[in-house]
């Protein structure tokens, strides 16, 4: 018997069934906490909220097109790059990982238009 191959083959089911148990918590957790930093956001600067609504779909085809030319890699990237620019030339000042958030809703709502809108998070 090779004790250590036992040992690591044992390690590797734990580490495994760990990461299988709390991955899905834990992006559970982070997409709430999203959603929730949107709201707040929506609520409390709801110009902004309405012009990144109404701009956001431009960003998300501009990165769409730019990745189909072969031009970027990362269309998330690119779009949260352009709507920070975009934000700044405004005088805006919105955490990066809130507008990553609109952007996914952006994109979300590109490819699910039949859902509705209004529906509880």
């Amino acid at each position: 018997m090779d004790w250590v191959q036992i040992g690591q083959d044992f390690l590797s089911a734990v580490v495994t069934g760990l990461a299988t148990l709390l991955l899905p918590i834990a992006v559970t957790a982070g997409v709430t906490w999203i959603v929730k930093k949107v709201q707040e956001f929506k609520a409390s600067r709801p110009d902004v909220a309405k012009a990144l609504a109404m701009i956001m779909p431009v960003f998300v085809t501009a990165a769409e097109q730019a990745n189909l030319a072969g031009l970027i890699e990362d269309k998330k990237e690119y779009a949260i790059s352009l709507a920070s620019a975009w934000l700044e030339s405004k005088g805006w000042k919105i955490d990066l990982a809130l507008v990553a958030g609109i952007v996914e809703q952006a994109v979300y709502t590109a490819a699910f238009p039949h859902v509705d809108k209004q529906a509880p998070a």
